[in-house]
């Protein structure tokens, strides 16, 4: 654990805790691959673009129908017969309206339901919410205008709208009534799918929709589309700006840390969790998106064009000025953290670092071919992880060995590696190598324990399944799997140094590491400075 980025660790070791580990290719086709950028594999969290996948389902000679075909029967009967009533949390009856965004603060209506009784009180798409029941929906929370709409069957609700062309605002009453709920034929597949994937009851293979997978693959490039602000939630629930990226969209529209964001687009942010808010604001490329804040007493409405932001997931400081002791903290293992780290080892090398503290704490994992380049930094040779299939044995499978060109250019150092539980996956892979060939000290708790690999199939409507299909082990050949690695010097945080390091943490947010809180960095620091190899060494060329 350590100071700053304590939001980004939570969310993404939760991640992992929950099981959302995808990653992983055939380790024979990802060493056949020439384009390497069009062929990645991961081992974590993140997933990456890999060649497209057919799933085909044959019926046998005796045309015996196959488990899709009964599934295709199953969601046909459906669609043409089904009648149920959409459930508004008991014997409400409902508009058949669904509200969304519409310009600056407005709510607009997007879709009405064929034959609901906003269609035939003349509800038409595009018609701005002004008043419910003679309340203003600007001042009420989203959350609290789609319960507005319910209500007692044969009840009335009334709504005054603005609409284009209109030379004032139109009052309409909607009678509610009972709808029947509408069969959604995409939706209830992707459930098909989930319940197929939850039956192997293996919590890493699952099924992503076009929306989880777009965001991963995003998460796996390193970079989004958005403005560049970190967000998070304060005591009293409102969503702020922890923190805006250097040269962002956010900093150049003059959003500040500590503003409090109350709409985006219109929506409410009023019982929102951070992470909906974040999806809010991220979107397409070269479109605006407009935020209403509260910066101390004033409120502000500032309109910011969404960029492409790269994810700062490397972070470097010489912590140790005198003794000459760097640190670099990695966040997860995505197409940018090769290039990253290397680009810290560089600048630190530049100061004449004599001894390196990598954290890699509540790393989650990510692409395996990032764990080979970054391992390949720190070990001289030999093979990083071995990778077994289903039809291989022990003594039949492969590894990935250390690439020595990159070696080129940098220094070999005295080496500490913190790790903890949330250290998973391309994490446990490369501490694992690091341990396994004595490169350096492992420092702190047990690793999470995850040596499974999965494939990521992108499917024909965008979206993707995450597939079981191999076991790795580290460069000794040790199974972590579910059972993870333990480091050479065990370090655990007591409760008192927990409850100080948050607090350091939040009173110093753009701190991302703490030497007075940090018992775990403590003792990587004291290893480097006590130890004999240290006080000895002198830095040697890495052979080219």
């Amino acid at each position: 654990m350590r100071a700053g980025n304590i939001i980004k660790r939570t969310v993404l070791t939760a991640a992992a805790l929950g099981a959302a580990f995808v990653g992983g290719v055939a380790y024979p086709t990802l060493h056949a691959a020439h384009d390497m950028g069009a062929f990645r594999t991961a081992v974590g969290l993140v997933p990456s673009q890999v060649g497209a996948a057919l799933f085909t389902a044959a019926r046998g000679q005796d045309n015996t129908p196959s488990p899709s075909d009964v599934y295709a029967d199953v969601l046909t009967t459906l669609q043409n017969n089904y009648y149920g009533l959409k459930d508004y949390g008991g014997q409400y009856g409902g508009t058949g309206i669904t509200l969304g965004a519409g310009k600056g603060d407005q709510v607009s209506v997007t879709k009405i339901d064929p034959n609901s009784p906003a269609q035939q009180a003349g509800i038409q798409v595009g018609d701005a919410i002004e008043t419910l029941d003679g309340k203003p929906v600007t001042s009420t929370p989203e959350i609290d205008l789609n319960t507005m709409l319910w209500g007692a069957p044969g009840s009335t609700i009334a709504l005054t709208v603005s609409r284009a062309g209109a030379a004032q605002a139109v009052p309409i009453t909607i009678k509610r009534a009972l709808l029947p709920r509408e069969i959604d034929a995409t939706q209830m597949t992707y459930n098909g799918i989930r319940g197929m994937m939850g039956s192997l009851k293996d919590r890493y293979t699952r099924f992503m929709d076009p929306t989880a997978y777009k965001a991963m693959m995003e998460e796996n490039q390193g970079e989004f589309v958005g403005i560049g602000a970190e967000l998070s939630t304060n005591k009293a629930k409102q969503v702020y700006v922890v923190k805006v990226l250097p040269k962002s969209p956010a900093m150049k529209a003059n959003v500040m840390a500590g503003d409090i964001i109350l709409r985006v687009d219109g929506h409410s942010t009023f019982k929102k969790p951070d992470t909906d808010v974040v999806k809010l604001i991220h979107g397409e490329p070269n479109t605006k998106v407009t935020l209403t804040v509260l910066r101390k007493t004033d409120t502000k409405t500032i309109v910011i064009p969404r960029g492409v932001v790269k994810q700062e997931i490397v972070q470097h400081a010489m912590i140790d000025p005198v003794r000459k002791i760097g640190y670099i903290s990695l966040l997860q293992f995505n197409e940018e953290s090769d290039t990253q780290v290397t680009q810290a080892l560089r600048d630190l090398q530049g100061q004449g670092m004599r001894g390196l503290i990598f954290d890699l704490r509540g790393n989650p994992g990510g692409l395996l071919d990032q764990a080979q380049m970054v391992a390949s930094r720190f070990i001289e040779k030999g093979p990083i992880v071995w990778i077994k299939s289903r039809s291989e044995t022990m003594q039949t499978m492969e590894n990935l060995p250390v690439d020595p060109s990159l070696h080129q250019g940098l220094k070999q150092f005295p080496l500490v590696v913190l790790v903890d539980g949330g250290s998973a996956s391309a994490s446990e892979i490369v501490s694992g190598a690091i341990k396994d060939t004595h490169s350096g000290v492992l420092v702190g708790e047990k690793t999470f324990g995850k040596g499974l690999v999965q494939t990521i199939m992108p499917l024909a409507d965008r979206s993707a399944v995450a597939i079981t299909t191999q076991h790795y082990f580290t460069a000794a050949k040790n199974d972590i799997n579910h059972k993870g690695i333990m480091p050479n010097i065990v370090v655990k945080f007591t409760d008192d140094q927990t409850r100080k390091h948050y607090a350091y943490q939040r009173d110093h947010p753009d701190a991302f590491y703490d030497l007075k809180n940090d018992p775990q960095l403590q003792r990587g620091v004291q290893e480097l400075e006590q130890g004999k190899q240290f006080a000895s060494a002198t830095p040697r060329n890495w052979p080219n």
